[in-house]
């Protein structure tokens, strides 16, 4: 290296260490950044925080839209002919749920174990509730599938209960 490469070289180490001066160190040694720089915190706004528990709610609620998908899927596969509640049923529309809301995760990054959690607890809810939504929307349910479908839930199932198979457990009266 010329001398003048070597000044160069020894500028340059002066502009990035700041106040400490290049021609004070030997030749040979590697500087290190200066520690006196303050290191900057990254602050998170205040609505941030909310994001974590809003999306554990969002999933629970795809969980439960993916429940509603499925039955509307299995309402349209079986023609349109509204079908009774039982076991087999409640199995299909599970599993239908479940790999609905395999595709949907990663449409909306909700891979984190909570969120799969919250998911399966958001179609075990829809599955043994959606009925009484059947019972409280019965006009809006009527548009999704058909009067037949809801005037058949409303035959098979009992306001204010879950759904277990075709046994319903009242919890309010």
């Amino acid at each position: 290296m010329s001398e003048e490469q070597k000044a160069n070289f020894q500028d340059r180490l002066a502009r990035i260490n700041g106040p400490q001066s290049a021609q004070s160190m030997p030749q040979n040694m590697v500087t290190q950044p200066s520690q006196s720089k303050a290191r900057k915190v990254h602050k998170e706004p205040m609505l941030g925080n909310f994001g974590y528990p809003l999306s554990i709610i969002g999933a629970f609620l795809l969980g439960m839209i993916c429940v509603l998908i499925s039955r509307w899927a299995r309402f349209h596969i079986a023609i349109g002919e509204p079908t009774a509640i039982s076991y087999d049923a409640l199995v299909i529309e599970g599993l239908l749920a479940g790999g609905i809301a395999f595709i949907m995760r990663h449409a909306f990054n909700l891979e984190d174990p909570i969120h799969i959690s919250a998911k399966g607890f958001g179609i075990t809810a829809m599955i043994g509730l959606m009925h009484n939504l059947v019972w409280y929307f019965p006009t809006a349910f009527e548009l999704i599938f058909s009067p037949e479908w809801v005037e058949l839930v409303l035959d098979q199932t009992e306001i204010n209960s879950f759904m277990i198979g075709p046994i319903a457990v009242v919890f309010g009266q």
